[in-house]
């Protein structure tokens, strides 16, 4: 659990630079500072995104298959009514104002309203075996997924 939290961190303190000051080039002297730790209630979470509508998080849960939304200190907000198998990332999508959610070993792409209901379902047909599936997914300003 300490790794989801060293995580967000690593998040916030990234997503504090512009696209303008990434360079190719590797940088010298850049550190990253750990500004702050905070308690999950949400146990084994897996995925974080983040919601511009209100400056909130969201995280799936490995061990109750659940998305729940955060505050900015980890406190959880609400929970969806949507229960999943074995859910492993999580995305906000601005365009739809809706989240995606993968199901690692069903190798399902799922997509939920604000309500928390499903809207859409897509099985990916890839190959993998047991728990070795869809780990993380991305949204980028075009609409194209990345799916690891």
């Amino acid at each position: 659990m300490k790794e989801s939290l060293y995580l967000i961190i690593i998040v916030f303190s990234l997503s504090s630079c512009s696209i303008d000051e990434v360079s190719s080039e590797p940088a010298s002297g850049l550190t990253l500072v750990l500004n702050n730790i905070f308690d999950l209630e949400v146990s084994e979470p897996s995925g974080l995104t983040f919601d511009p509508r209100d400056n909130s998080l969201w995280t799936v849960s490995d061990a109750t298959n659940m998305v729940y939304k955060l505050s900015l200190s980890g406190e959880v907000m609400d929970t969806l009514p949507f229960v999943g198998e074995d859910l492993e990332g999580v995305e906000y999508d601005p365009s739809t104002s809706s989240l995606w959610i993968i199901e690692e070993q069903r190798h399902d792409l799922i997509q939920l309203n604000a309500a928390g209901e499903e809207t859409a379902r897509y099985h990916l047909n890839i190959s993998s075996s047991g728990n070795s599936g869809l780990e993380g997914i991305c949204v980028d300003d075009t609409g194209s997924f990345y799916l690891l």
